[in-house]
């Protein structure tokens, strides 16, 4: 019941799907991984288009640079005083790389090849800039670049950023393997196995 109460459809046109918030009065905007985790609770639910429209809305929020930001605020102009090197809505961070995971679990329940094929490109669009922003030292590994983009007050934090987290990166690990079933699914062997071999 929580859930569904907490489904928005919002005039804003940079939302054109409804979709869930974590809480109406505490935060009340699109949160990249809180969506993503809807996303694999309503999978099983009797209405998969929630899941479906979670994931599309998390979709349309992707900066031309490839980043999937980590918290959309529902009005424009309202995320400066947060997020001054946004774009006044979005902030300038992401979270964990969960989403890939959502998408490729969310479709092996609900078999929505046209999900698949949709977000695709978002997702190797978010992992090339995972890549290039967020693992600069091209180890392969998976840099946080700040505390909100995962386990706020952890102690991991205690010693600075540069931090690169067994767990934020068994994450980004699941991303490259559900890009390459989705791949697969979609009959791109090739790209199947350049995310295989990642």
């Amino acid at each position: 019941f929580v859930q569904r109460s907490n489904i928005v459809q919002h005039t804003n046109p940079r939302f054109p799907f409804p979709f869930q918030i974590p809480s109406k009065h505490t935060y009340p905007h699109l949160w990249f991984w809180d969506s993503a985790f809807h996303a694999l609770i309503n999978r099983w639910l009797r209405d998969p288009r929630i899941a479906h429209d979670d994931l599309r809305s998390v979709a349309l929020q992707q900066l031309p640079n490839g980043m999937l930001p980590h918290e959309v605020y529902l009005e424009p102009d309202t995320a400066w005083g947060n997020w001054p090197d946004g774009d006044g809505q979005a902030s300038s961070i992401t979270q964990l790389p969960i989403y890939a995971y959502a998408v490729w679990e969310t479709y092996r329940v609900t078999h929505d090849r046209a999900l698949i094929a949709d977000l695709l490109p978002v997702l190797l669009r978010y992992d090339d800039w995972c890549s290039r922003d967020r693992d600069r030292d091209g180890d392969g590994l998976m840099n946080l670049a700040h505390r909100w983009e995962g386990w706020d007050t952890s102690p991991r934090w205690d010693w600075g950023l540069d931090v690169k987290p067994v767990d934020v990166n068994a994450m980004y690990y699941a991303q490259k393997i559900a890009i390459a079933n989705i791949a697969r699914e979609l009959g791109d062997a090739a790209l199947a196995q350049k995310y295989c071999a990642a």
